[in-house]
């Protein structure tokens, strides 16, 4: 809290030593001193009809200034920084001190000078949070705009308040006319959504043997797919069929 010296008393005289190194660093004292006007008062007596009245400037951050004015016993008299104990500053030799209290909490200097702590964030970590705020809005973004478009597209699919296809992709599938097969007269229907996303995309068949493979080596020979035969070489049973006395 700030204080406004009434009275302090040291060796008969209105005067005390203050240090002042928590606020502005220097270690040798400074001297203050009460106002004259208020130099009878003397002890607890003396203050039981004491009526003072303060009236100052507002609280700011400056430690070497102060205007204030001090009514008492139908007088004015001018405040200065000699009148005036700060919050955290140090009083010595003094035997005793009164004061009326001016500022406290938050208004004092000593609060008005404080400020919050630097960041020690480095200016690329700053500038990753901010790449980040802006791919998580760009990923919002899209999330949103992608839920209407899939609300518009499958729209047609939902029977009884269920949605019949899941997945966009089986939708696709159930579509694609290339997939159309004339005998049937069907298209293709996807009736699971684990798999859709590899078909078209086998480049390698692995397969295995029983028993001891002479040679760790396999070749294509061929294979059917859909009655439709792949390969030119002749297999065992198509030569049974073929050539059905040798």
């Amino acid at each position: 809290m700030n204080i406004s010296l009434l009275i302090c008393y040291y060796f008969h005289q209105a005067i005390c030593y203050v240090e002042t190194s928590n606020l502005d660093g220097e270690t040798n004292l400074k001297l203050k001193h009460a106002l004259n006007i208020t130099s009878s008062l003397n002890d607890d007596s003396s203050f039981q009809y004491c009526k003072v009245v303060v009236k100052c400037e507002d609280p700011n951050e400056d430690l070497y200034t102060f205007i204030g004015t001090l009514y008492y016993d139908k007088h004015q008299n001018p405040l200065t920084m000699q009148q005036i104990l700060l919050r955290g500053s140090k009083i010595w030799n003094i035997d005793y001190v009164y004061g009326v209290i001016i500022f406290t909490d938050h208004d004092t200097k000593v609060m008005q000078n404080s400020t919050d702590s630097p960041s020690k964030r480095s200016g690329i970590e700053k500038r990753m949070d901010r790449i980040i705020y802006v791919l998580f809005g760009t990923l919002i973004t899209i999330a949103f705009i992608g839920s209407i478009f899939f609300g518009i597209e499958t729209k047609n699919y939902i029977f009884g308040g269920k949605l019949k296809e899941v997945v966009l992709q089986s939708i696709f599938v159930n579509q694609d006319m290339e997939m159309y097969y004339e005998e049937t007269d069907k298209l293709a229907r996807a009736r699971t959504s684990n798999l859709n996303e590899e078909l078209g995309q086998v480049d390698t068949i692995l397969s295995d043997k029983t028993g001891t493979l002479t040679c760790n080596s396999m070749e294509f020979v061929k294979c059917s797919i859909a009655g439709v035969a792949y390969g030119r070489v002749v297999t065992e049973v198509e030569e049974r069929v073929l050539f059905p006395l040798t």
